[in-house]
């Protein structure tokens, strides 16, 4: 596993600054086999929105490039009603797609550690949760 990090604070563009980053990623030649891409939507702290087209382009052309796997994986706790995940599907509905909702701080403000994962409508999305649900199950961290 690689991490890499793309700058969005300030008056910097959401969707330059990952395109950039991609693009290094690109002439990189990472020889693993899936890249994720994780954005909070709205982020934090700027609460800015990135244009769901354009970041769904960019996914689809990463993966025309690469020949890899790329999982969008959008963090909308801040606004868990955004239709986020519609929106990703009516550009790119064969996208692998995932939505996380940090439950601690949507519902109980911090009181609780918790969380839930969306899976898109695409089929790798929901291959992708299940063997997600395998984990959760096998380390005793599932919702109770």
């Amino acid at each position: 596993m690689n991490k890499h990090k793309f700058d969005i604070t300030g008056e910097r563009n959401l969707e330059q600054s990952i395109k950039e980053s991609m693009d290094a990623l690109i002439k990189k030649k990472s020889k693993l086999p899936t890249t994720v891409l994780f954005v909070e939507i709205p982020t934090n702290p700027d609460m800015k929105v990135p244009d769901i087209k354009v970041l769904a382009d960019m996914c689809v052309a990463y993966k025309a490039k690469t020949k890899k796997e790329i999982v969008l994986l959008v963090d909308t706790t801040f606004a868990p009603a955004s239709n986020c995940m519609g929106q990703i599907k009516s550009q790119a509905a064969d996208l692998t797609t995932l939505n996380f909702i940090s439950m601690s701080k949507s519902v109980s403000r911090g009181i609780t550690c918790a969380g839930t994962i969306i899976a898109g409508p695409s089929e790798s999305s929901r291959k992708w949760l299940e063997e997600m649900r395998k984990i959760a199950k096998m380390l005793g961290t599932e919702a109770t």
